[in-house]
């Protein structure tokens, strides 16, 4: 059973950076306003993706962990909005998996409409969820999607499957749009932020496809003589 549907969150990505997860954490900070549920973050250093939160603000987060731990040169972060529904650390995002391409994690701000439908869908196919939140079924999508490569993946998923909704408080705005921010264990595929937007509110019951923006951040790497 999903939790009901909530829009308020945050989320930050930085790529070939210095301090990579202290950078994140005070970005984190910056967008404290945005959700005091949960905060968490993902750097990845070329080989593995480590995933760090806790319940409540930032700066329980950074109480609970050395960030300076963490080193990598991408990295990602959210904050969580406060809700009604399910208030778990399993809901807490970047949320982590392992799949054939590998290691990814998921910041995700916005809302996944056909969230419950998707879910019955998978688990009626055998899969095991590990949260309750729309965020998770993202990650299943890309996970079973048929494609060449990741960034393929990405886009069959999200444009032949996900109805997205975000800023339910700005009822005169004709159109939506979700923000998805994934970390990726690769040097060469370390980072990829997905916008689906134009969504209209009221879909039609044949609903066009949605324009998706898709864009891998390569790693630079520069020799020191």
């Amino acid at each position: 059973m999903l939790e009901e549907l909530h829009e308020e969150c945050g989320v930050i990505g930085i790529y070939n950076g210095d301090n990579v997860a202290r950078n994140v954490a005070m970005g984190l900070y910056a967008l404290q306003h945005r959700g005091q549920e949960s905060a968490g973050f993902a750097v990845s250093d070329g080989d593995k993706v480590r995933v760090r939160k806790s319940m409540g603000l930032v700066s329980t987060l950074l109480r609970d962990y050395n960030i300076d731990e963490l080193q990598g040169f991408a990295g990602i972060g959210h904050v969580r909005y406060s809700t009604t529904g399910a208030s778990t650390l399993a809901n807490a995002q970047p949320i982590l998996i392992s799949c054939k391409w590998g290691q990814i994690a998921v910041a995700h701000n916005g809302n996944i409409t056909n969230a419950p439908e998707l879910r019955a869908e998978m688990e009626a196919d055998g899969h095991i969820f590990q949260t309750t939140s729309d965020s998770e079924i993202l990650l299943h999508e890309i996970a079973r999607t048929k494609a060449d490569t990741l960034g393929e993946a990405i886009k069959i998923a999200i444009i032949g499957k996900l109805y997205v909704a975000r800023c339910r408080q700005q009822h005169h705005a004709p159109y939506r749009y979700a923000q998805n921010i994934l970390l990726h264990n690769s040097n060469d595929f370390p980072t990829v932020s997905c916008t689906p937007k134009l969504l209209p509110r009221n879909l039609p019951a044949s609903r066009p496809k949605a324009p998706v923006t898709c864009h891998p951040l390569k790693r630079e790497v520069s020799e020191k003589v």
